[in-house]
């Protein structure tokens, strides 16, 4: 938890001090983050519930005219598919780095998920910034 005293602004940077173990050669630490997306967007297990959460994610009246807006829709939307298919469930989401509550959320809206996550295939991700 943080504790800030005095000017709190809207800084994008926060300062540290830490203790390691002197007697191991290099600085640097593995972290390892346990992330349940269920928290972050809806569960999709079927093509009728990834219908009903692309046309609400992009507010359009059917999914056949939203599919035919764009190529990249589309593109993103037949990956989906696909997954789902191959036994795979669909999580569409979003981050916010106003989560105070929340460090992981902050930390994946600002450096997003990583991209050699062996255990997600990324369909779309779109960064804050």
């Amino acid at each position: 938890m943080k504790i800030r005293n005095g000017f709190v602004s809207n800084s994008s940077s926060s300062s540290f001090i830490i203790a390691m173990d002197g007697s191991k050669e290099g600085t640097e630490i593995d972290i390892t983050l346990k992330v349940d997306f269920s928290k972050y967007g809806r569960v999709i297990k079927t093509k009728e519930e990834l219908d009903q959460n692309y046309v609400r994610h992009y507010g359009c009246p059917d999914i056949k005219e939203l599919l035919e807006e764009g190529d990249w829709i589309a593109g993103q939307y037949a990956k989906a598919l696909k997954a789902i298919g191959e036994g795979k469930i669909i999580i569409m989401g979003s981050f916010s780095d106003d989560s105070y509550d929340d460090p992981i959320e902050s930390f994946l809206c600002n450096m997003g998920i990583p991209k050699d996550c062996s255990e997600v295939e990324i369909i779309h991700n779109e960064g804050g910034y």
